[in-house]
């Protein structure tokens, strides 16, 4: 599901201000079966070893999709000179909730990749022809865990940071 919305606009002769907002869901449920025997079976490689499997379960979740995804922006645009001349700022809220990076097997229990919070920013300027770009993507940066669900006890596997990445962009138009 998806909205988009301009909570304000204002036009004048010389130009427009407006400040907009969107947000969409994506709610996902999946199911896999887990077949030993259709491992066995189809993954025989050309010197004729089997790979064989041992999942815990007969059915699972579909592994790296995620049952709840989320994104919000809200952002302003202001342009003037007959809209020649334009700022457009953007920020970016993306939710992914907890899925499956890895399926169990032999005993062990499945690889979880936690839920993860992003923040981005966006700034555009155009003056004539003349373009500038600023982003800053992953402001919050946050820690990205990778669990292992086991019957016994949870296991942190993996813990990591993707890091801010800036970027500056100039652009001409002929």
């Amino acid at each position: 599901m998806e909205v988009k919305k301009d909570i304000f606009n204002i036009t004048t002769t010389n130009g427009t201000r407006k400040v907009f907002g969107s947000a969409n869901i994506t709610l996902m449920q999946t199911l896999q079966e887990l077949d030993e025997t259709k491992v066995a079976t189809e993954t025989v490689t050309d010197n004729g070893y089997v790979i064989n499997a041992n999942f815990n379960t007969r059915t699972d979740a579909l592994q790296g999709a995620a049952p709840f995804i989320a994104n919000a922006a809200l952002g302003h645009r202001a342009d003037w000179n007959e809209r020649k001349n334009s700022i457009t700022s953007m920020i970016i809220y993306n939710y992914v909730s907890d899925r499956i990076s890895l399926i169990g097997a032999n005993t062990f229990g499945n690889h979880i990749d936690q839920a993860v919070h992003t923040l981005d920013f966006v700034l555009k300027v155009e003056f004539n022809n003349l373009g500038l770009g600023l982003s800053v993507k992953n402001i919050l940066n946050p820690d990205i865990n990778r669990i292992q669900e086991n019957k016994a006890e949870t296991f942190l596997v993996r813990s990591y940071r993707r890091g801010m990445k800036a970027s500056f962009k100039i652009s001409y138009r002929f």
